[in-house]
């Protein structure tokens, strides 16, 4: 439990979380650093095809890379369907 997660192993999650939706992967790869071939390759072209990633700039998603809080709470928000919200005045 006290292990990082990987980018890869959140799309995972993310897409279970949705329900595992039926998807058709593309022919192509959307990002340059995963392969069609990747074990998680299905999870994360759904997440950048339901525009819950952008990856990084240059066409990366970094899979290996260690999800951060950050990036963790875009991809739940934007999972949610990006609901409206008021940034608090000072921020907590």
């Amino acid at each position: 439990p006290g292990a990082p997660v990987t980018r890869a192993a959140m799309s995972a999650f993310m897409y279970r979380l949705a329900g595992s939706p039926a998807f058709n992967d593309p022919v192509t790869a959307t990002f340059t650093d995963v392969a069609t071939t990747s074990t998680f390759f299905t999870e994360i072209e759904w997440m950048a095809d339901e525009e819950i990633t952008t990856g990084f700039p240059g066409g990366l998603y970094k899979p290996a890379a260690d999800v951060t809080r950050a990036a963790m709470s875009a991809f739940m928000y934007r999972l949610a369907g990006s609901p409206a919200f008021n940034d608090p005045v000072t921020a907590t």
